[in-house]
């Protein structure tokens, strides 16, 4: 993958928030302030199967290059055509480097409860870690390689720095932004706050709508329930297909018989 020409593309908002934290909440309200479009983990499902794999490769060499101290070869801009903020996995997983190839951006690292983070995680989106739910979309390329970018790319990442993506990683992740991100570029911020403070650090006019709020247990929930039920379609066509094969089969065995045995 090429370095990234970050000259001709503007990036005013990285989200650094681990996923779960009210990053489709701050896509919304980054939408809302004219600083978007915003990207998020659902353009991953929208941009074809390569798109995933093309994270999948961003995120391998992010990593490959943080161990050895070195700038990853990824070309961001590319990854982000088309967006003028990125929040969420798999952006969010390198925010740091992100922040260094945009280096006009601002970086908002939403938090919260590492508790009831994690118990939203584990009724959410690591219900992909399931193996049933990646046989299940493996007819279906993009969900499959999306899980297979979180799985071997993004948790790779949460291991090594923060020991998994577990309750303590919470913590970490904010005291790694704050020794890797000027303090000038730099909010921490619980949704919950509302306008106020994220229109004071973006030095946006506060807007004349309420606060956003997206990306609820239910709407995700609803989301890869939609994915599974197209898996389980792309098998029974697959399994239908397999068994009118065996049928045909059968039935010229049957005539080879015949004519051996006249």
């Amino acid at each position: 993958m090429a370095p990234s020409d970050t000259k001709q593309h503007k990036l005013h908002v990285i989200g650094a928030g681990l996923p779960r934290t009210g990053t489709d909440t701050l896509r919304r309200a980054l939408n809302i302030l004219e600083l978007g479009p915003t990207y998020h983990r659902y353009e991953v499902f929208a941009g074809g199967v390569e798109h995933p794999k093309r994270w999948y490769r961003a995120l391998k060499e992010v990593d490959r290059a943080d161990q050895a101290g070195e700038t990853p070869c990824v070309d961001f801009a590319e990854l982000l055509q088309g967006f003028h903020s990125a929040v969420d996995s798999p952006a969010s997983d390198c925010y740091i480097e992100l922040s260094r190839a945009y280096p006009d951006s601002k970086v908002v690292l939403t938090h919260r409860d590492p508790v009831k983070w994690m118990a939203s995680s584990k009724a959410t989106i690591m219900r992909v870690h399931a193996s049933l739910y990646g046989f299940i979309v493996f007819w279906v390329p993009v969900c499959w390689w999306q899980r297979r970018t979180w799985l071997e790319a993004s948790i790779p990442l949460y291991q090594r720095k923060y020991g998994g993506y577990c309750e303590a990683a919470m913590d970490l992740r904010i005291a790694e932004a704050k020794a890797n991100i000027p303090a000038d570029r730099l909010l921490i911020f619980k949704v919950q706050e509302g306008w106020e403070p994220l229109c004071n650090f973006l030095n946006v006019p506060l807007p004349d709508v309420p606060f956003p709020s997206g990306n609820q247990q239910e709407e995700v929930n609803a989301f890869l329930e939609e994915k599974v039920r197209t898996g389980l379609i792309r098998w029974a066509g697959v399994l239908a297909g397999v068994a009118a094969a065996v049928a045909i089969g059968v039935s010229q065995a049957e005539r080879i018989r015949k004519v051996i045995r006249a």
